[in-house]
């Protein structure tokens, strides 16, 4: 017990004792040998005694508790300072362990893309040769883009004056956020980016675009001009998609395997080429259609797919997208598939049947809009032919006043109407009432 707390609880029960006289706590003759908190020696005007407090008048006292209740310390109930939460986001998954990690990255290599499939599906697709750039590899998708010279593979660790932080992932999960610049053209805004297997974060940036903004679209990116400008002024901002490259290139090599969900425009934004990619749209379409199908489409709607796949609804909150959270939900995805290789074949059963009644039904409504478009260009044809037979079988002297009347010659019948053999100008429709609101 602290004295200070000992020294308040005797000058409360002497005060209490001797009704409100408070006397001395030290007698002249020094302390008494048998003075204690229970037992104070106190000094009196007729000599020095040790009074006992009744015990009906003795209470508990704390100068952090109410009177009339006893404060008991307990060690248990001390406030402790919480750990860092490892998880920003309540549905994902913890990192896996070891024997589970062995397990996904064996899986994986079955639904890493092969050469063929990457050209198929437009992937930026790296020459096999450099003497095959401008004869053989002619019919890669990025053959003729203007970037090309741009573009680069990750980097082998025996490529001389190669160095990394430390840190090198097997599978790195990649999502981009754009906006447009002047010609039209995609501008990397932010990057996301995260660890396959462990979920930890690697990148989440904003990144300067390489040309002037035309349109921030801050419906999806949540920024404009004067709030990147302040971002800029922060420090918060990387110089550019090489700027990312390279950081990106400080963990990565030839053989980490580059993950997410309609890659191939992300890849192109940053100008790499990578041999091993895993796409989750393309993993989906892959379980549905098999390996027989040419070219597979394209589920571009992640949050669509996480939630018909896994139940899982991505996206809570409403407001702007962000990089990040897309790829948990790509990791979230992808990890579902490998590790649950039984219901995803279930789902993609499903989703063939529901595909194949789709295009019946597609081709129906086709079939019955080509079938309208027949009818209306033979009545069309009718119309004209009535509308010249009218006309033959008019006199002269008709034909002449309805000359006279400024009308549209018979070839002309876009402004004429055919009713009842009669020839009738087409009245122009009256203009449309603006009502403002005020």
């Amino acid at each position: 017990m602290s004295p200070a707390l000992a020294l308040h609880r005797i000058l409360a029960r002497t005060a209490h004792a001797t009704g409100g006289r408070g006397p001395a706590l030290v007698s002249p003759l020094g302390p008494a040998p048998s003075c204690s908190v229970d037992r104070p020696w106190i000094s009196h005007p007729n000599g020095d005694a040790a009074v006992t407090l009744p015990t009906a008048h003795r209470r508990h006292f704390s100068a952090t508790a109410p009177q009339g209740k006893k404060f008991i310390w307990n060690p248990k109930k001390e406030r402790k300072e919480k750990p860092p939460i490892r998880r920003p986001y309540t549905w994902m998954l913890p990192p896996l362990n070891t024997e589970d990690g062995d397990l996904v990255h064996d899986r994986l290599k079955h639904h890493i893309l092969d050469r063929s499939r990457r050209v198929a599906q437009d992937f930026p697709v790296a020459p096999e040769t450099p003497e095959s750039e401008a004869g053989a590899e002619a019919d890669t998708p990025n053959a003729l883009d203007p970037n090309r010279d741009e573009f680069r593979k990750p980097p082998s660790l025996d490529d001389p004056g190669y160095s990394h932080n430390g840190k090198l992932w097997d599978a790195v999960v990649i999502d981009c956020q754009t906006v447009t610049m002047e010609g039209g053209e995609p501008g990397l805004l932010k990057i996301g980016a995260i660890d396959l297997f462990t979920g930890e974060v690697v990148l989440n940036n904003l990144v300067q675009p390489s040309a002037p903004v035309t349109d921030w679209r801050k419906a999806v990116t949540g920024f404009n001009k004067a709030m990147f400008n302040n971002a800029v002024k922060q420090g918060k901002v990387l110089k550019g998609w090489r700027e990312v490259r390279e950081k990106l290139f400080e963990v990565t090599t030839v053989n980490t395997i580059y993950v997410g969900h309609n890659l191939g425009p992300n890849l192109a934004l940053l100008r790499i080429w990578p041999d091993r990619i895993i796409d989750s749209m393309l993993v989906l379409a892959r379980a549905v259609f098999g390996d027989e199908k040419e070219k597979w489409p394209h589920w571009t709607d992640l949050q669509l797919e996480c939630l018909a796949v896994m139940d899982l609804k991505v996206h809570r909150t409403r407001g702007p997208r962000v990089p990040i959270e897309d790829a948990f939900a790509m990791r979230e995805l992808v990890l579902h598939c490998v590790r649950n290789p039984e219901m995803l074949q279930e789902w993609a059963a499903t989703r063939l049947e529901a595909h194949r009644v789709d295009e019946e039904t597609k081709d129906e409504t086709l079939a019955a809009q080509a079938q309208k478009k027949i009818l209306r260009a033979q009545n069309r044809k009718r119309a004209k032919q009535a509308a010249k037979e009218a006309w033959d079988s008019l006199s002269p002297e008709e034909q002449a006043s309805i000359n006279e009347s400024k009308m549209k010659p018979i070839g002309q019948t876009s402004m004429m109407l055919v009713r009842n053999g009669k020839f009738l100008r087409k009245e122009p429709s009256a203009p449309k009432k603006h009502h403002w609101r005020p």
